[in-house]
């Protein structure tokens, strides 16, 4: 595979890795996002990239892009078309900061390539991190779940 990707351009370590994550969307059951893809322009599994820099101690993200078809929030044009409300829904629930976080990902990924991997050192802007997202993880954990079938 890594020679079929380094036949068409790529370099040779970017085919390395490529054909790693196929290879690997595959075997975690994921054929869809796995060597079938081989050769398209899909992303494949965006959260291999983010669990790479978790691997490494870092806040990884992963983002793509789709056809726009959000409005913001305050558009007449999400009333009257088929276009989905940001996260959250209107203003009232604070959909504006749902807007906001899909406007986000326009920038990074519309402008680019389509596609944006983030890795961030979260000790170089708050030193204790990692035990406040311990803290964090141990909280949500134990929250009471609304129906207890969907717990695990």
């Amino acid at each position: 595979m890594t020679d079929c990707l380094k036949a068409v351009g790529a370099a040779a370590r970017a085919a390395e890795m490529q054909a790693e994550l196929l290879i690997q969307a595959d075997r975690m059951g994921h054929p869809s996002h796995g060597l079938n893809r081989l050769g398209s322009n899909h992303n494949g599994m965006a959260g291999w990239w983010a669990s790479k820099a978790a691997d490494k101690g870092l806040i990884g993200m992963a983002f793509t892009n789709t056809s726009p078809f959000m409005v913001p929030t305050r558009s007449k044009q999400a009333f009257n078309t088929g276009s989905l409300m940001p996260l959250g829904g209107g203003e009232k629930n604070s959909g504006y900061k749902g807007f906001g976080l899909a406007a986000m990902v326009e920038l990074f990924c519309g402008i680019s390539s389509g596609h944006c991997f983030v890795a961030v050192d979260p000790e170089s802007f708050a030193p204790g991190f990692g035990d406040r997202l311990a803290d964090s993880m141990a909280h949500w954990k134990q929250l009471e779940p609304v129906r207890a079938e969907l717990s695990s």
